[in-house]
């Protein structure tokens, strides 16, 4: 990949999204960073269990 002002923008961008979820759950608000960051059509599986579609 090409280095450029366009993905190190985005890498910051990104980093601070993350710093800002891992403070939402060291805070104990990890519902509001589930709801925030995770998409209406996520797909979450623990070991072998089914898969869950959505967040509900």
């Amino acid at each position: 990949m090409e280095l450029t002002t366009g993905n190190i923008d985005r890498a910051k961008e990104l980093r601070s999204m993350v710093g800002e979820l891992n403070d939402l759950i060291l805070n104990g608000q990890m519902m509001d960073g589930f709801e925030k960051y995770y998409s209406e059509s996520i797909v979450m599986q623990e070991n072998d269990g089914d898969a869950i579609v959505g967040k509900e």
